[in-house]
């Protein structure tokens, strides 16, 4: 939920990151991991509370498939059947593919 300080989160992440530690499960919710954190010693990203925002999602998978990523990241999303975390990711698919055809190169002259 974004309330743990900024200074004790990056102790947290650092502590993660570090290839001595034996910390190996990092649990952030979307909103809080979106932004400005480095998670590049995950390899497993796992959504459960997908935003309404495709690019909030993308931001999640991004903090730890990035620069300086070494290996493969595997990204699972939860899905009930008939909940409304279904019919957001419903949702980011619609968004996601009006916003491709919008910024298509194609399309571009």
């Amino acid at each position: 939920d974004g309330s743990t300080p900024q200074s004790q989160r990056s102790r947290m992440v650092d502590k993660f990151n570090d290839t001595n530690s034996d910390v190996r499960l990092f649990l952030i919710s979307t909103k809080a991991g979106s932004l400005g954190v480095n998670l590049t010693a995950a390899t497993r990203v796992l959504l459960f509370d997908s935003s309404w925002n495709p690019s909030s999602d993308a931001q999640a998978i991004f903090r730890a498939w990035r620069f300086g990523q070494t290996k493969p990241v595997y990204v699972y999303r939860l899905l009930g059947a008939g909940t409304v975390e279904e019919k957001v990711y419903a949702r980011q698919i619609t968004k996601t593919g009006i916003v491709s055809g919008v910024c298509d190169d194609e399309q571009a002259d």
